[in-house]
């Protein structure tokens, strides 16, 4: 792809579907911010038209994901702000790699964040910083559900609230719909694994830690 400019990120994957297409999508930087583009390429490597901007921003782009869905795709996407939280945004793309729509804010004001495929659209995972002096809260993990249009199907389900996951926690996929959270809980003498399981219904299994599991290894 001749002529993309100033690229920042670029990202590659593979669309749903029957068309047996890929999906590029890149960042941008220019005189007003940075843009973000996506085309869909085709298994002999052709173009499916020309490249289209989704979207454009005055924050910084810090992160891009291409995630497959049975319609086509979804693009996921964070902009970093003043602030150093970062807002995640997302589109839909249909089997050649257009858009559908326009792109949806998903989570504002997050510190971290995690993508997994699911059998009904895409799981989001985020890290949402808490305000102590206020609430007595601690960040909160939190699950997103989107559907194949990108979009949230409902408000996001609580995971963890009081403080104790990490930003680089890990998320994966389990099963059809289900997700693992994993992270390493560093409060007390010992640090420990701890794991967290959302199943297809948004039913939380509460944290555990393995560390038991590993002893006398």
């Amino acid at each position: 792809i001749a002529g993309l400019g100033d690229v920042t990120s670029l990202v590659a994957e593979k669309a749903g579907g029957a068309e047996s297409s890929f999906v590029v999508a890149w960042s941008t930087l220019g005189t007003r911010g940075e843009s973000i583009s996506v085309v869909g390429v085709s298994k002999k490597l052709d173009t499916r038209g020309a490249a289209v901007e989704i979207a454009r921003s005055s924050d910084h782009v810090v992160w891009t994901k291409i995630v497959p869905t049975r319609a086509g795709a979804v693009v996921l996407w964070a902009e970093e702000t003043r602030e150093r939280k970062a807002n995640v945004l997302s589109i839909a793309l249909d089997e050649k790699g257009r858009p559908r729509g326009v792109p949806t804010f998903v989570a504002r004001g997050v510190i971290s964040w995690r993508e997994a495929p699911s059998s009904s659209g895409v799981s989001l995972g985020v890290l949402t910083p808490g305000s102590r002096a206020k609430d007595g809260k601690g960040d909160t993990l939190s699950l997103f559900r989107l559907d194949d249009e990108g979009r949230p199907r409902g408000p996001a389900t609580p995971i963890v609230t009081d403080g104790t996951v990490p930003a680089d926690v890990e998320m994966s996929r389990l099963g059809a719909s289900g997700v693992l959270f994993a992270w390493t809980r560093e409060s007390g003498l010992d640090p420990s694994v701890q794991i967290a399981v959302v199943d297809e219904r948004d039913r939380v299994t509460p944290p555990r830690s393995l560390s038991g599991a590993f002893a006398g290894a």
